[in-house]
């Protein structure tokens, strides 16, 4: 059941042809087109996507503030798909991005703190990571297949957004390569419809990872949202009552005609 034109219907496990290998599935819409992507299985029996994510984001609201928090998704995230990097990439105002958080497999060079200008990331892919909240590059060495089309249609009319396996823009393959990774996937987090930042994640070769594991990944950014939104209104209503104490306490003072720069500096 596809309920909006960005929906996508995943099934596990699903034998295509009678007594072969079963196949993970996914569906969604592009226009007129039914799109149908299989992959091949992987076999992990004891894997439940939902008991998954359960159990991260019981870790996860262990933690205190906006900053802990970060920091445990993106550990959470890390031995759930085992990439070498997993970064919590946040986005500025102006577009230009900050990474908050991050676990790496120990040799690699942190990027912790470092900032990013927004070109990085152009517009027509932060559109993107809105519609589509999950990407996955296996391996940046692969090489694209061609869409074929039949005489009455147009490989051209066929809007690949929501592909799971559509390919990636050549420049984003070479900026990968340059950075030496081999495999990566994002996960977008967004507050209001909009993209407030991402998970990174890079791997140093090639990693294939499970379509039930990545549809944790998924749901595990969908929650992590959630939280995110939570933490920062306590955040704001912390500042907010301290504001409103140092307001109370300042009109005290000037009640009491004890006020002084001394005695507001200790406030």
């Amino acid at each position: 059941y596809l309920s909006g034109p960005d929906s996508v219907e995943r099934m596990f496990g699903v034998e295509l042809q009678s007594a072969g290998k079963p196949f993970d599935i996914a569906i969604h819409f592009s226009g007129a087109y039914l799109v149908v992507e299989a992959e091949p299985s992987v076999n992990e029996p004891d894997v439940n996507s939902g008991e998954m994510v359960r159990l991260m984001l019981g870790r996860v609201r262990k933690t205190r503030g906006l900053t802990e928090l970060a920091q445990e998704a993106a550990r959470q995230l890390k031995i759930l798909n085992g990439f070498d990097r997993v970064m919590v990439y946040r986005f500025a105002p102006d577009g230009s991005g900050e990474v908050i958080a991050e676990v790496a497999a120990a040799g690699l060079e942190p990027f912790m703190g470092l900032h990013y200008p927004a070109s990085d990331i152009p517009k027509q892919a932060r559109i993107l990571y809105q519609r589509n909240w999950l990407r996955i590059i296996a391996d940046i060495n692969a090489k694209p297949a061609a869409l074929r089309a039949s005489s009455t249609h147009s490989a051209a009319l066929l809007d690949l957004s929501m592909s799971v396996l559509r390919s990636v823009s050549p420049i984003h393959i070479e900026y990968l390569q340059n950075m030496g990774v081999g495999a990566s996937m994002s996960v977008s987090i967004l507050r209001n419809g909009k993209l407030w930042g991402l998970f990174a994640c890079h791997h140093m070769g090639p990693l294939h990872v499970s379509y039930e594991r990545r549809s944790a990944a998924e749901l595990f950014g969908q929650m992590f949202a959630l939280l995110l939104e939570s933490r920062e209104r306590e955040q704001e209503s912390a500042l907010e009552s301290r504001a409103q104490e140092n307001q109370t306490k300042l009109v005290n003072m000037l009640a009491g005609q004890t006020f002084t720069v001394s005695n507001l500096a200790q406030q």
